[in-house]
């Protein structure tokens, strides 16, 4: 059963959708921010109004994050987090594996969540103790294989120091004891999750709005949720998360999740 939260979500993330799929359509401009990787599109700045505006109208005494716009603090107990472009650099070079996600929480603990893939035509949507949706209809995680006999999505950014080095570390152990790595680097590889193309995806790069939706749709469809090192996926807003502070997390079937905290132990991450 669908809750009203879940059923706002799921029509905002429609429209969201056909506008991503207009500009896309029309051709789009876009900038970098920190750095040559770091690009935002007119997209992502058009999303982002409409959806923020459908929230703050909706939900007046809600905050809302999101990764643009950042923090807005109200005066409920209750925090949207929105991406209103997972995929920016996908979406800019054509690809059809973008997306956007929407979740609601209180106190930590996600209420209301989906995630819309406008180019594959596919919406996954869930509320808390109430299952998980694909395009309005429930599903559950199939069995997944051990990890010898998986495949899973590893997404790395390119940055210095140790963080470069953990990364590499972690990916030769997941070549090593998977049956292959894919770096899809957007919301795609979560549906490839839900769907069972993936066993379980994985990243130390991870930021948090990247993290919240698909932390409550894949627990409600079955799967499991754990921060890549070891320790439960903390979902609290806070300043550093507002800024873009990493979230280390693994989604997948349970198994597989535990197997891939391993590997993050035994290549000296967790």
């Amino acid at each position: 059963m669908t809750t009203p939260e879940e059923e706002f979500i799921v029509g905002l993330l429609r429209r969201a959708g056909t506008l991503l799929t207009g500009v896309r359509r029309d051709g789009l401009s876009w900038h970098t921010k920190s750095g040559p990787q770091d690009i935002v599109t007119e997209a992502d700045t058009r999303a982002e109004e409409l959806i923020l505006g459908e929230i703050r109208r909706s939900y007046p005494l809600d905050s809302v994050l999101s990764e643009e716009d950042g923090l807005s603090r109200g005066t409920s107990d209750a925090v949207w987090v929105v991406d209103p472009l997972d995929g920016t650099k996908n979406f800019a070079a054509g690809s059809a594996d973008f997306g956007v996600m929407i979740s609601r929480q209180i106190g930590g603990r996600v209420q209301a969540a989906g995630i819309h893939l406008p180019a594959h035509g596919v919406l996954y949507s869930a509320s808390a103790g109430a299952g998980a949706r694909r395009n309005g209809e429930p599903f559950r995680l199939g069995a997944a294989p051990p990890l010898s006999q998986a495949l899973v999505d590893f997404s790395t950014v390119a940055e210095d120091g140790g963080f470069m080095e953990e990364q590499l570390r972690l990916l030769r152990l997941l070549l090593e004891r998977s049956r292959g790595v894919r770096a899809v680097g957007s919301a795609k590889m979560f549906a490839d999750v839900f769907d069972g193309t993936l066993a379980a995806a994985c990243s130390f790069a991870y930021r948090f709005w990247d993290v919240v939706a698909p932390a409550l749709i894949v627990t409600e469809a079955g799967g499991r949720v754990r921060g890549l090192r070891g320790t439960p996926l903390n979902l609290f807003v806070s300043g550093a998360r507002a800024r873009g502070e990493r979230v280390p997390a693994v989604f997948g079937a349970p198994g597989v999740v535990e197997e891939m905290v391993r590997a993050a132990r035994d290549a000296g991450a967790a």
